[in-house]
């Protein structure tokens, strides 16, 4: 039950917890650019945009996802469904390792190595929440640091 409140928490965290978007103004990504070749700062920026934005939906989808599981795990186990909640606690497990998965493979698209290293550490401290050892604790401190992580680096 523990970790099913861990997840309860950590997907309704993650929900709000992305890279936000909040450009200001501007003409958008459909903007050509003024000269015939990008530089490598604004191909690093606009490469860093596209991860955050990705990040974001990713978070949102996953978080979704693993708190519908959780809920089926939540209801099965208040009507003494041992089978049911244990069913869906795994479904929620496999959809958080998804999750690991996708920011690592985001880790890898991002030519900002800020933002790599920060996705892959946001990987490797929610894989650990999937332990036996994982507690409330840890997951609101995971949360709270990739929140304020992603957005330094996503804005």
């Amino acid at each position: 039950m523990r970790r099913i409140m861990a997840a309860t928490a950590l997907a309704v965290l993650v929900l709000g917890a992305g890279c936000s978007n909040n450009s200001s103004g501007g003409t958008g990504a459909s903007s050509a650019p003024t000269t015939p070749a990008a530089s490598p700062t604004a191909d690093v920026a606009a490469n860093t945009k596209q991860v955050c934005d990705e990040v974001k939906q990713l978070n949102t989808d996953s978080a979704k996802k693993v708190a519908d599981a959780i809920a089926k795990a939540t209801a099965a186990a208040l009507k003494g469904d041992e089978a049911g909640a244990k069913k869906a606690v795994d479904e929620a497990n496999g959809l958080t390792r998804d999750w690991v998965t996708s920011l690592r493979a985001e880790a890898g698209k991002a030519q900002n190595p800020e933002l790599a290293k920060a996705l892959n550490d946001i990987a490797d401290k929610v894989e650990k929440l999937l332990g036996p050892d994982a507690t409330s604790d840890m997951m609101n401190k995971t949360v709270q640091e990739a929140a304020t992580t992603l957005k330094s680096l996503c804005g």
